[in-house]
């Protein structure tokens, strides 16, 4: 027990307070009579229902959408020959990345080059096979082998192009240069010149132009009152809900929802700020100092029908400000301490 809790348990003793009416549990009652409610300052108001139009101050995150993000990886095992821009830079749709070099680009080209050999010979076979067939010399099936064998050889060098293309490979034969897929702005660039990367490995990341996504987290008595569609704010950019995930947050009474926002300066994706949405929630407006925090909730100290009697009752805030709070859990006509929570507080964890 610390002093200062030492020291308020010796005044409520001096004051008459009975220790044993306080209970382990948070629900059970704190009794003081007439003269101890004005001995330690005990004041009451009425709780007034109301609805909340929005839900304010809420903690966001702002983050890329996933559909705009693209990864710049290495098409094989190699080394990082050059980086040509830095994080937080915009670039152009085509727009040179890094310069990356690889055995395997070299063996992709000759492949390429390859393919392209062998389809320009069953172009001549399949053209040759048409002139014998219409002399009469060959018949109808040695057409249509030489046509399927072309067919073939096509594919198999569309393959080698698009993988060509994909891989960025220039001509020079082991050297390819990685070019930004759209316009955006680079989110970051994980390797530096020199640097040998394996097959697969994420060497730069592009965020396209556009929307952004947002995570909020809202008390989850509010997550029942806000649909899809909702209008969300953060600052002066608006945007919308697009889904509402009913779960809790490990540990919490939160729960996520999930917008877009229009783009705009100031918004960057990892920035955390402070959102609004839209909603009309019943529940009960009373003095901000009437909540009290402790030990992970929040609670009011309510009176019951017995004089001098209260119950810390828990509630969840949907709204709060510097004045006045609107929370879930509380009767429409109940009366709460505003005054005097403190000694209050530290009779209900004096019993806990």
């Amino acid at each position: 027990m610390t002093r200062r809790a030492g020291c308020l348990l010796a005044l409520f003793a001096a004051l008459g307070v009975v220790a044993p009416g306080i209970a382990a549990a948070a629900s059970a009652e704190i009794r003081v009579d007439e003269v101890q409610m004005k001995q330690l300052a005990l004041r009451l108001e009425q709780a007034q229902p109301t609805e909340v139009g929005s839900l304010r101050g809420l903690q966001a995150r702002v983050m890329s959408r996933a559909a705009d993000v693209w990864l710049v990886s290495a098409p094989a095992a190699g080394v990082v020959q050059g980086v040509h821009v830095v994080s937080g830079e915009r670039v152009d749709a085509g727009q040179p990345l890094l310069r990356f070099a690889s055995p395997w680009l070299a063996e992709l080209q000759r492949d390429t080059e390859q393919a392209n050999a062998q389809l320009a010979q069953a172009q001549g076979q399949r053209a040759r096979d048409e002139n014998l067939f219409r002399e009469g010399i060959v018949p109808q099936s040695r057409i249509e082998q030489s046509r399927a064998a072309e067919s073939v050889a096509r594919a198999a060098r569309d393959e080698k192009v698009r993988q060509a293309k994909i891989a960025g490979v220039s001509k020079g034969g082991m050297f390819a240069e990685l070019s930004a897929p759209f316009a955006g702005r680079v989110g970051e660039v994980s390797v530096s010149p020199g640097q040998r990367v394996e097959a697969g490995a994420t060497l730069a990341r592009v965020t396209r132009d556009g929307p952004l996504a947002v995570e909020v987290l809202v008390p989850r008595a509010s997550v029942g009152s806000i649909a899809p569609g909702a209008r969300l704010r953060v600052g002066g950019v608006d945007g919308k809900v697009v889904g509402v995930d009913p779960q809790m947050m490990e540990g919490t009474q939160m729960a996520m929802v999930r917008g877009t926002l229009a783009a705009a300066p100031g918004l960057l994706p990892g920035q955390a700020v402070e959102a609004e949405i839209d909603t009309t929630l019943r529940g009960v407006r009373l003095p901000a100092r009437a909540l009290v925090r402790s030990q992970g909730r929040t609670v009011c100290f309510v009176a019951t029908g017995t004089p001098g009697s209260f119950v810390a009752q828990p509630v969840q805030v949907l709204s709060e400000d510097a004045r006045e709070a609107v929370v879930a859990g509380l009767a429409a006509d109940a009366r709460v301490v505003v005054e005097g929570t403190a000694a209050l507080k530290s009779m209900m964890n004096a019993g806990d």
